[in-house]
C-alpha cells in the first residue's frame, strides 16, 4: 500500500524537507512584478498632474521630473536590489509606461510651437521624445545593475572580476 504523501511503498530513513512549491513562487514573482510596475507608475507621473498648467516651461518640467523620476528611481534599485530580477523588470515595465506617457503629454505641449493659441514651450518640440527616451534607458541600466546586484545577493554569487 502506497504511503501518503509521496504516494510510493518506498520506506524513507529521515523526514523529506519541504521548501516554497513552484506556484508559490509564480504567484510572488508576478505579484512582485505587478506591484512594482503600478508604484513606478504612480511615482514617476503624480508631478505631471501637479504641474498640469504650467509644464510648457522649461523649470516646471525639469522640477516634475525631477519630483517624479528620481524617487521612482530610487524605487526601482530598492526593489531590484533587494527582491531581484521580478520586481526589477516589473519596475521597467512601470518606467516604460511613464515614457509613453511623458510622450503623449509633451508632445501635446509641444502643439504649441505650431497651434497659435496653445502657449508656447520654453523648450524644443524634440523634447517631446528626447525625454521618454533618456527615461527608459536610465531606466534600463537601473534595472540591469541593479537586478544583477538583487541576485547575486540573494544567490550569494561570488563578484567577477573583469
Amino acid at each position: 500500500m502506497a504511503f501518503e504523501p509521496l504516494q510510493t511503498d518506498e520506506k524513507l530513513t529521515k523526514a523529506v524537507k519541504t521548501g516554497p512549491d513552484m506556484d508559490t513562487q509564480m504567484i510572488g514573482g508576478c505579484s512582485m512584478f505587478v506591484g512594482s510596475a503600478l508604484i513606478t507608475y504612480a511615482l514617476g507621473i503624480w508631478p505631471f498632474f501637479l504641474f498640469n498648467a504650467s509644464v510648457h516651461l522649461l523649470a516646471q518640467l525639469l522640477l516634475a521630473s525631477l519630483l517624479g523620476l528620481v524617487p521612482a528611481s530610487v524605487f526601482g534599485a530598492i526593489v531590484g536590489r533587494r527582491w531581484g530580477l521580478a520586481p526589477a523588470c516589473g519596475f521597467f515595465g512601470g518606467a516604460i509606461t511613464v515614457a509613453v506617457f511623458l510622450y503623449l503629454s509633451l508632445n501635446q505641449v509641444a502643439m504649441g510651437h505650431t497651434v497659435a493659441d496653445l502657449p508656447r514651450p520654453d523648450y524644443p518640440a524634440a523634447f517631446a521624445w528626447l525625454l521618454p527616451l533618456a527615461w527608459m534607458l536610465f531606466a534600463l541600466v537601473v534595472c540591469a545593475i541593479f537586478a544583477q546586484m538583487g541576485e547575486r545577493r540573494r544567490t550569494k554569487l561570488p563578484r567577477t572580476n573583469r
